[in-house]
């Protein structure tokens, strides 16, 4: 489960679909745009869906007043 907190900055990248770069708890690096709060990342032309409790980082990827990098515990 993912606290709170965490959740807000899930829905704070979705919002403004920032890119960003995932890393799941498999260690595989995920690239993409940030889409609805599933996360649901565009990689190139394709929609896949991340459960929220298999990321690890999250990093957005452009200058932004926000954030850059989440750790999920």
């Amino acid at each position: 489960m993912i606290s709170c907190q965490q959740y807000d900055y899930i829905e704070l990248v979705c919002m403004y679909h920032y890119p960003l770069l995932l890393t799941l708890t498999s260690g595989q690096p995920l690239e993409g745009i940030a889409g609805d709060e599933c996360i649901l990342i565009k990689v190139k032309d394709q929609h896949l869906k991340v459960v929220l409790t298999e990321i690890t980082t999250l990093t957005v990827t452009v200058t932004n007043p926000h954030l850059t990098t989440i750790r999920f515990e």
